[in-house]
């Protein structure tokens, strides 16, 4: 028994190397998905404001929120708070806001680069591909400037900009759009690009005990193998995965 396990870039990348997903229509590599973010919009905090140690927590609030747009259902969006950006007087004089994209419409593909293991396999995210995602977390950027507007923050910051852009420059869908184009990042939660699925789907690269289509003694185990990206971080879900295959193997299946 032979159990890849080397995260949704590379899993899929070993399986195309060794010619799994080359001719035999399996979709290796294709499904990629990733929570879509904003960078950050960086606030500079009045002195009172700023964290008092540079081991202090910063990341202390989280927004989870319906969106109400694109049918993308509930719990589908985040704002995070960060109270510092560093450990060093100047991170602690910053704060920093992020806005994601938590039900993930994009789909992207890692396709190798070269059959040379050492050369990193091309990651294609294509993360604001799919319209439904572009018009949720271009929301996302007005609520935050809104955030950011508030009286209660403005009373604890000296001046916000998102990334390098003012926030008056961020005044319409076309400019928000294109500012989100040029600078959308991910949240590193990939995920997908070794579907699981049944035996008979074609879109399935492994069955539902994470074994390789097609493949005896062969199987996956990691955040590749799911079908959608969870809308929360991805770590327990493959623990999840991780400890239902261990049960697996140890009944001997």
């Amino acid at each position: 028994m032979t159990i890849v396990s080397a995260g949704a870039v590379h899993s899929p990348a070993i399986l195309l190397r060794s010619g799994i997903g080359v001719d035999d229509g399996r979709p290796v590599g294709a499904n990629l998905m990733d929570h879509a973010a904003t960078p950050g919009f960086e606030v500079a905090l009045v002195p009172e404001a700023r964290l008092p140690f540079a081991d202090t927590r910063t990341f202390t609030s989280m927004l989870r929120y319906t969106s109400g747009l694109a049918d993308a259902g509930p719990n589908d969006m985040q704002i995070l708070w960060f109270d510092g950006v560093g450990a060093t007087d100047a991170g602690m004089a910053d704060a920093r806001i992020i806005g994601a994209v938590m039900r993930v419409f994009s789909r992207g593909r890692v396709r190798l680069r070269s059959n040379d293991p050492t050369m990193d396999p091309i990651v294609e995210f294509r993360l604001l591909s799919d319209d439904r995602d572009v018009v949720r977390l271009r929301d996302a950027v007005r609520r935050i400037i809104e955030l950011v507007r508030h009286p209660a923050v403005t009373a604890v910051i000296e001046r916000a900009v998102a990334l390098e852009t003012p926030l008056d420059e961020l005044d319409s869908d076309d400019a928000i759009g294109s500012w989100l184009r040029e600078h959308v990042t991910d949240y590193m939660h990939a995920a997908g690009t070794c579907r699981m699925g049944a035996t008979d789907d074609p879109e399935a690269v492994v069955d539902t005990e994470c074994r390789v289509i097609g493949y005896d003694g062969l199987r996956v185990c990691d955040a590749s193998v799911l079908p959608d990206v969870p809308k929360a971080n991805t770590h327990l879900t493959t623990v999840a995965i991780a400890e239902r295959i261990a049960e697996i193997l140890r009944a001997g299946a």
